[in-house]
């Protein structure tokens, strides 16, 4: 059996061990503005690459942005909002691939930070 220690102690600029609440209150506003920023940025993006590139159905392509953000809240709400399925046609293969990523990716972060 495998098990993982990830703990949430890091170091600081005088490379002394701080804890998560030490370095939130130390440097909270700029990775809050930054994780704004790219999450805004990047469904933006993601938008108008479909809607003006790809020339996408939008209810597809909400879908596939929900699905790739592997939020079925929002699925939900869209599929309400346009009343009809189809935006899970768009939904499933993103999704697949969002919680794959989010598996591995999160574990290579949390082992190079």
């Amino acid at each position: 059996m495998v098990t993982m220690n990830i703990t949430c102690d890091r170091l600081d600029d005088m490379g002394s061990m701080g804890t998560t609440k030490d370095t939130t209150a130390h440097r909270g506003m700029a990775h809050t503005f930054a994780g704004v920023t790219l999450t805004t940025f990047t469904h933006l993006l993601t938008w108008l690459f479909g809607l003006y590139v790809l020339k996408l159905n939008p209810a597809l392509l909400l879908g596939a942005m929900t699905g790739a953000g592997t939020c079925t809240a929002a699925l939900n709400t869209v599929k309400d909002d346009a009343d009809s399925p189809v935006p899970v046609i768009g939904y499933t293969v993103p999704y697949a691939i969002g919680n794959v990523l989010l598996t591995v990716w999160g574990v290579l972060i949390i082992n190079i930070i």
